[in-house]
């Protein structure tokens, strides 16, 4: 402590760089748990098919388009209960593309419970299937500054389309916000009657192998077509949302260079400094194990100093970055929960990164000769 306290400058530069490392990490662990939380319940609640039927090996890919009539032949195959046309499409609104979804709503508000910001869920599907409205998604209310009650103007091929806006649901099928409209609506002023997705719900005790099999069996040699199971597809949408961790991975081994390179510096500064005071102490009978001691603790200090501030700022930093991602970036509302698990996690790699830091510079100085170190000014 005393070593700590007489040369605050040589300290401070490593402390600081070691707490905003761990800030950083603790800040991006935070919004990967909050974004995995969230979009895990949104998953569950809003994506409750048995099989997604697209003209693509995934559901980004909106070019292929199935006819209308595609999906009352799919409706007829054994063991299919009920089948939703989808057809979604990027159109620009004020100049930014969003994601524009028609469906049959009625059928959607009786399967899907999604959770609803603002509105009466009866009265805004009610409306909506019968093109008086629109639903739109929390991210495109909170990136456009639209609200309920508001009017949307969209440009069509066959006129301008305006809207109220009836209610709005928590939804991450696009980053800058989806738009749910009636495909009446769609086929009236966009002139197409074309569905590029289906959204399969099987009857219930049936087999879904076999039932996709059949699938697969009765139009796999006919067209374009990939049979999803509900499984298959949360796995690849929390696939994304997992590489949020990656990043954060990657911040704690940044984190723990910054450690061991910050603390073998400062330690290695110290002692030069303190040579002489480390002569004059192993000359009155002070042992080796010691001054290593000494030492040790010394660069325990530093970890410990700089987790404790970074901690703090972490929790700071992560309350920052959740409302900039809300009001700015992405529009997503994720909850405040700190990451406790990576927090206590580099409480033993970052220890122990100090401590395996000051194994060089302690043995430098118990083995430092003793003459040399007395007559050092």
């Amino acid at each position: 402590a005393d070593s700590l306290l007489q040369a605050p400058r040589r300290t401070s530069g490593t402390v600081a760089a070691l707490a905003l490392s761990v800030a950083l990490v603790i800040g991006l662990g935070g919004i990967a748990r909050a974004s995995y939380a969230t979009i895990g319940a949104w998953v569950k609640t809003s994506l409750n098919p048995d099989f997604f039927l697209t003209g693509s090996e995934t559901i980004t890919q909106r070019s292929f388009r199935f006819p209308e009539s595609f999906a009352d032949e799919v409706a007829r195959v054994e063991g299919v209960d009920e089948v939703q046309p989808v057809r979604s499409v990027r159109i620009l609104y004020r100049g930014t593309p969003v994601m524009l979804v028609a469906a049959d709503v009625e059928k959607i508000a009786r399967r899907v419970r999604a959770r609803v910001i603002d509105g009466d869920r009866s009265q805004m599907y009610r409306l909506t299937a019968r093109g008086e409205g629109a639903i739109i998604s929390d991210n495109f209310s909170l990136l456009r500054r639209v609200g309920r009650g508001d009017t949307l103007e969209l440009a069509a091929p066959n006129g301008v389309l305006r809207l109220p806006v009836v209610g709005i649901v928590l939804d991450y099928s696009d980053q800058q916000g989806t738009i749910l409209i009636s495909r009446e609506l769609y086929k009236k002023y966009w002139g197409d009657d074309t569905i590029n997705a289906m959204r399969v719900y099987a009857k219930p005790g049936a087999d879904r192998a076999a039932l996709r099999e059949r699938l697969l069996q009765a139009f796999g040699h006919r067209t374009r077509l990939f049979v999803m199971t509900n499984e298959e597809l949360r796995a690849y949408i929390m696939k994304l949302t997992d590489q949020w961790f990656g990043l954060t991975y990657v911040q704690i081994v940044v984190a723990v260079l910054v450690a061991i390179l910050g603390i073998v510096n400062t330690l290695t500064v110290s002692i030069t400094d303190r040579k002489r005071e480390l002569g004059v102490l192993q000359a009155v009978g002070a042992l080796r194990h010691q001054v290593r001691h000494t030492v040790w603790m010394e660069a325990a200090a530093i970890g410990a100093l700089g987790l404790a501030i970074g901690f703090a700022l972490g929790a700071v930093h992560l309350y920052y970055i959740l409302d900039v991602a809300k009001r700015d970036v992405a529009g997503l509302r994720l909850e405040y929960l700190y990451p406790f698990g990576i927090a206590a996690l580099l409480v033993p790699v970052l220890s122990g990164s100090a401590l395996i830091s000051a194994l060089g510079p302690a043995e430098s100085a118990v083995r430092m000769s003793l003459v040399e170190a007395l007559e050092y000014e």
